[in-house]
């Protein structure tokens, strides 16, 4: 692998992180995103029952 392609997919792992950092921060701060994050959870659920 290249050095190029490399740092191209070392990007792509840093955004990622980024995005998973936000989305707990959003989760553990904002009441509405915990229900909505909860009944998404629960008709999924429901989904394959």
């Amino acid at each position: 692998m290249n050095k190029h392609k490399l740092g191209f997919i070392r990007g792509r792992l840093r955004s990622v992180k980024f995005a998973l950092k936000g989305v707990k921060l959003l989760i553990t701060t904002e009441d509405s995103i915990k229900t909505q994050v909860f009944f998404a959870i629960l008709i999924t659920i429901i989904g394959f029952y």
